[in-house]
């Protein structure tokens, strides 16, 4: 983008309810916001780390997620460095979601610091209301607006597991979908979704099975039933029925870091 040389954009959210407003994060990591649809963006002020061990340079992996009912409360996951959180429509920011502990089988991996290398946030609207973000171990929810966290169980099907993505379903708020697999560039992955919002989780079988980490997801609110799922080495699947089954596309991709689903007329 013109806008930001020598920058890499990593994520561009659009806001709900204003137009023109749009948040973008980047690599190095830090939050920016445009009022007049990219005529100019503003640099919101935030803390975050300059370097990181992991990825030498800090990044916004999920630029925003917006509580659907009050846009005015936004989260940002950072590698590494946390959540950020704004609750006044992202004038301000704070860094949330320090100091986690978690018993194992979370956290035997990748330890302290894999607790503040989130990956991606979203909401569900069910009651009570949970801020859910990933790590490489595992899932974190907050219930307060991101005061305080705990974990979010997700079943360890592989010895080394790797969480990427999560979504929610947009008709059904306590049905989740977790990516995970082996390792960041791992040959096996797994789409795991619970119905009941973690109490219980399966594992969707997908044809011809995975090479690599189930990564991210896509869907629409004019069919919230018809989702994509692909992986990071490019599988690409689909499902009609809410995620009950899926078909794997012919089309195969080198690598993939976010998909959208554009419904055209006739959907």
């Amino acid at each position: 983008m013109e806008a930001f040389p020598e920058i890499e954009v990593w994520r561009i959210t659009f806001h709900p309810q204003t137009a023109d407003r749009y948040f973008v994060g980047t690599r190095p990591a830090a939050l920016f916001r445009t009022q007049d649809g990219g005529g100019g963006f503003e640099r919101r002020k935030i803390r975050l780390a300059e370097t990181c061990p992991a990825v030498q340079i800090p990044r916004v992996t999920s630029s925003i997620t917006i509580d659907p009912e009050c846009p005015d409360v936004m989260f940002s996951t950072i590698e590494v460095d946390g959540v950020g959180r704004s609750r006044d429509g992202g004038d301000s920011w704070d860094v949330v979601m320090e100091g986690i502990t978690t018993p194992v089988p979370n956290a035997n991996v990748y330890g302290e610091l894999g607790r503040r290398d989130c990956h991606y946030s979203v909401i569900s609207a069910a009651e009570p209301k949970t801020v859910l973000v990933s790590t490489p171990d595992g899932l974190y929810e907050s219930q307060d607006g991101g005061e305080s966290w705990c974990d979010f169980p997700v079943p360890q099907v592989f010895e080394q597991q790797y969480h990427r993505e999560i979504a929610v379903k947009l008709d059904d708020p306590d049905n989740i979908f977790q990516g995970t697999g082996d390792f960041v560039n791992g040959q096996d992955g797994a789409l795991l979704p619970t119905r009941d919002r973690g109490r219980t989780w399966v594992s969707v079988k997908l044809p011809g099975g995975c090479n690599s980490p189930v990564w991210c997801f896509a869907a629409h609110p004019l069919n919230p039933d018809r989702i994509l799922a692909c992986t990071h080495k490019g599988q690409l699947f689909g499902s009609e029925d809410g995620g009950e089954s899926f078909v794997k596309f012919r089309r195969e991709f080198s690598e993939v870091r976010s998909i959208c689903w554009l419904p055209n007329g006739d959907s």
